[in-house]
């Protein structure tokens, strides 16, 4: 089932969101932040825009058409930075059900469209999150395990070995 355009989101939303996720595309080859951090983001808000099934390219037809080329011309450096975390094909198959979402026309794959994009922009999410965490060193966790470790009791029910 498709969803319906929702009367309570405004055209100006809507055009919002698609400007966002080329705002997203465009810092891909021109900042150091994580490529798949921002190819997240524009999906996300592709997803944004879509999710209550207004037609895009009618609502923001320039800027739906500058997303879908952009989401081509990222695709090799987002794939090259998340170093086959994900497989290629699926995320080359995942950026173009993206630029679908923004494409013309009745789509009766519209509803699969949305939850490959939304997984997509959650997985190269985390992918970003976790790089982040790792340069770091996980300073959080490694805290939080040395506190538990001096408070924590010992336990003399645990088998010794």
């Amino acid at each position: 089932m498709t969803p319906q355009p929702n009367a309570d989101v405004s055209l100006d939303t809507i055009r919002q969101h698609v400007t966002n996720a080329v705002g997203c595309l465009h810092l891909i080859n021109t900042t150091q932040m994580a490529p798949e951090y921002l190819a997240a983001w524009a999906l996300q808000e592709i997803f944004m825009a879509a999710v209550g099934g207004a037609d895009l390219t009618a609502i923001a037809p320039e800027t739906s058409q500058g997303a879908r080329r952009l989401l081509r011309e990222v695709a090799p450096a987002v794939d090259a930075s998340v170093k086959g975390k994900i497989l290629s094909e699926r995320l080359y198959f995942s950026l173009g059900v993206g630029s679908g979402l923004l494409a013309a026309g009745d789509d009766p794959f519209r509803a699969d469209r949305l939850d490959y994009a939304g997984l997509m922009a959650a997985e190269l999410r985390a992918i970003a999150h976790r790089r982040n965490l790792n340069s770091r060193g996980f300073p959080l966790l490694h805290d939080a395990h040395v506190q538990h470790a001096w408070a924590a009791p010992r336990d003399e029910t645990i088998d010794k070995h």
